[in-house]
């Protein structure tokens, strides 16, 4: 499993940021929501779709807000652009949340889904999803728990766009003025 920190502060391409978070405990959601500005990167990141189309995803000045549930396996991740227009929705499975000295954490189950802001989805890393597997780094248990989460969350992906932009636009909202 890797191991990631919602700060961003040790991201490869990422040189210098502001990290803020809240935590959200109300009859829509339970958890923490965290917001990575980043002010400067060591590597502009552009990523190629399957579809030929091409979206930068890591940029001075982009923004990442992170969506973690109380008590789910998965954490959503809106990037948004240098003008907060929403890129992709990245969401990791994960084996849980936790925090570690003030800073919070979850363990990815590897299998990520993309959603992209015209609606498409994709699916990616399932191949590190099989090789964690047969190395042994996941269990059984947790194979069964990242199928039975990815179908769970693209069974409302499909449903819950125009609430998912909702949402992560509020609390961009919120943060970018705290």
């Amino acid at each position: 499993m890797k191991r990631k920190f919602a700060d961003y502060q040790k991201h490869k391409s990422i040189e210098k940021c502001i990290y803020k978070n809240i935590r959200v405990d109300n009859e829509k959601f339970r958890g923490n929501i965290s917001l990575v500005d980043i002010l400067k990167v060591k590597k502009v990141w552009i990523l190629e779709r399957k579809n030929g189309d091409k979206d930068c995803i890591l940029d001075k000045g982009y923004k990442y807000l992170e969506v973690l549930p109380d008590n789910s396996n998965y954490v959503i991740t809106g990037i948004y652009d240098d003008k907060c227009n929403i890129v992709e929705w990245y969401i990791d499975i994960v084996k849980g949340i936790s925090e570690e000295n003030g800073r919070i954490y979850f363990d990815d189950l590897y299998l990520d889904i993309i959603l992209i802001h015209n609606r498409e989805i994709d699916i990616a890393d399932e191949d590190e999803l099989e090789i964690a597997l047969k190395e042994k780094d996941i269990t059984e248990e947790d194979y069964k728990l990242v199928l039975k989460t990815k179908e769970e969350i693209l069974a409302h992906l499909v449903q819950n766009y125009d609430r998912l932009k909702a949402f992560t636009d509020k609390y961009l909202e919120i943060l970018l003025k705290k």
